[in-house]
């Protein structure tokens, strides 16, 4: 069971934690028998995850777990004096079937003394109950080192699924398993269950059992995959994705069903539009204040319902997560006679060997479209308010995109609404030979980026916009802005904006080995990505703006390889590729 950490603010928890009166269950009759494993002698890690059980029946909604550790020390022991899962008792009912140790060819049951506790949090929003979760600890005070503790549990029902359609994700934990993992799964015989392998090539077996479909998966130990330079959409992860729909038509039509966009706004979301827009004429200034509305006003709950909340609720409530954020701004865009849709995207891009595995669970965020001068526009409802107009907010490039439109067939590439210019010019000045150095930056920027930290600027002060400066260009987030001196000018009503940061201390900038090759970073991390070449993956991260000028100005000492006071730089990113970057070093 994946446990969700919920980030919320103005949410006090509640949480009340006692003993847990339990009762051993029977396992499931469904489930399929596998080995018990054998301890090796020759772990090095002090607590050993040597076998993973994880077993779906989706006829049922059952999920079952089991695990397998062996405790290798003293301070093994102590890491496993509990062990926990978490459910979601709006949803969810729970069973524990077996909690037992291993212990010289005996098996001891823990029956009668079984040490159980929970605590249920119960989240609230502004006086509201929004949701709650409830913890189940068990402990295993009768431990040894030596010994196999084996725990296994069931968990049945969920939050309601896309009306039964089958959507599942494995993520198998082979870098942390000295052992065997099994994951098996069934279904019904009516559909064919389709999976996309990811970095790996893993082979299910298809089986039947009892009127039921079966896929089957095996994984053993293998040390952490290597990761590759690739952009933030190009996944590295291990990952298995189950699924049962043949087409995107199917996976939209049945994400219509749970946003209703065919009912139509409320009198609460028209009186609200008026409201917004009564002294407005223009159509565009009348859009801008309602998306303005939608950013700054409803509160973003970073929380993922499957299906979104009624617009007058969230409204009401002032507060929303991404779908009911979009659903919201989508029916105040129609009261303006604005036609607009959901969009269901990854957050951080979708991968092109995506395009055919037609499953939901390769999305985790929403946000609409609408239509504006026979052009569409993307909007994230969830992101910091930004000013500018329509076209001037800020979107993440997420690549391609599912509409949530009727008779839609297919994911659609994404058009980039994206204007973003960087004049980036860094003095760079070294101190002495421990690589300390100091480095004044004068950042000029245009178009979105401006548009977001303008606004950030002005109701958060100006160590705000360098966080996110200095997350969004320079890479480099450990230098505290209590450490320089920051100056920011912004253009009144245009997206232009420079930021002038100023060391007061002496930091490391410059990489190197043994005096003789010297990168300045963040530079090269972000802007040149200089790695070595046999480290490449097959796509590259290259920056969103369209157009980049670059000034390094660097004090001459003989352990530079570069030349002498002035260095320039200046290029076309986005028609850079894989040959030019191996064979032409950018430095």
């Amino acid at each position: 069971m994946i446990s969700i950490i919920y980030a919320w603010i103005h949410s006090p928890v509640i949480a009340q934690e006692r003993a847990e009166e339990i009762r051993l269950s029977s396992l499931p009759s469904w489930l399929k028998a596998y080995p018990t494993p054998k301890p090796e002698s020759n772990y090095k890690d002090d607590l050993v995850l040597v076998h993973v059980e994880n077993q779906y029946n989706h006829t049922t909604k059952e999920f079952f777990w089991r695990y397998f550790y062996y405790l290798n020390t003293t301070e093994g022991r102590n890491k496993i004096k509990s062990f926990y899962f978490n459910y979601e008792p709006l949803y969810q009912s729970f069973q524990i079937n077996k909690v037992c140790i291993h212990r010289n060819n005996n098996i001891i049951e823990l029956k009668d003394q079984l040490h159980v506790e929970s605590k249920l949090e119960t989240k609230h929003i502004g006086g509201v109950f929004y949701d709650n979760n409830k913890e189940i600890k068990i402990f295993f005070n009768q431990a040894k080192v030596g010994d196999l503790i084996e725990i296994a549990y069931t968990i049945k029902g969920g939050q309601p699924d896309l009306h039964g359609i089958l959507n599942y994700l494995i993520s198998p934990a082979v870098n942390r398993l000295k052992g065997k993992s099994y994951f098996r799964i069934l279904a019904s015989d009516d559909k064919t269950m389709h999976y996309t392998a990811i970095n790996n090539k893993i082979k299910a077996e298809r089986q039947h059992y009892e009127g039921l479909s079966g896929l089957e998966f095996s994984f053993a130990y293998k040390q952490a995959l290597h990761k590759p330079v690739t952009p933030l959409w190009y996944s590295n992860e291990n990952q298995i994705y189950i699924f049962e729909s043949n087409s995107w038509k199917e996976v939209s039509d049945l994400y219509l069903k749970h946003f209703e966009t065919d009912k139509k706004p409320s009198d609460v979301v028209r009186n609200k539009v008026d409201e917004l827009s009564s002294n407005m004429n223009a159509l565009q200034d009348k859009i801008n204040v309602v998306l303005d509305f939608i950013q700054k006003e409803i509160f973003y709950l970073d929380y993922g319902l499957i299906e979104p909340k009624k617009p007058e609720t969230v409204l009401k409530q002032g507060f929303g997560d991404c779908k009911s954020k979009s659903l919201l701004g989508i029916k105040m865009l129609e009261c303006l006679g604005v036609n607009a849709w959901p969009v269901i995207v990854k957050n951080t891009g979708l991968d092109d060997r995506f395009l055919t595995t037609y499953s939901a669970q390769i999305f985790n965020h929403c946000v609409l479209e609408f239509v504006y001068v026979q052009d569409t526009i993307l909007f994230d409802p969830t992101l910091d308010p930004q000013k500018g107009n329509i076209y001037q907010k800020y979107v993440p490039d997420f690549r391609y995109g599912l509409r949530i439109i009727k008779n839609n067939t297919g994911l659609s590439k994404l058009k980039e609404h994206l204007y973003q210019k960087l004049n980036l010019t860094a003095t760079i000045s070294k101190s002495d030979m421990n690589n300390k150095n100091k480095v004044n930056w004068t950042i000029g920027f245009e178009g979105n980026l401006a548009n977001k930290n303008n606004l950030l600027y002005n109701e958060k002060g100006i160590k705000e916009v360098f966080k996110t400066v200095s997350t969004d260009i320079l890479k480099f987030n450990n230098i505290d802005p209590d450490n320089y001196e920051l100056t920011y000018n912004q253009e009144e009503g245009q997206p232009k904006s420079e930021l002038i940061i100023k060391p007061l201390i002496e930091i490391q900038v410059f990489e190197g080995n043994n005096n003789s090759t010297f990168y300045p970073r963040p530079l090269y991390e972000y802007f040149f990505r200089l790695v070595d070449s046999n480290n490449l993956g097959p796509c590259f991260s290259l920056p969103e703006f369209k157009e980049i000028a670059q000034l390094y100005k660097f004090s001459y000492s003989d352990w530079m390889n570069f030349q002498p006071d002035t260095s320039e730089f200046k290029r076309d990113w986005i028609e850079y590729n894989k040959k030019t970057w191996i064979e032409n070093d950018t430095i």
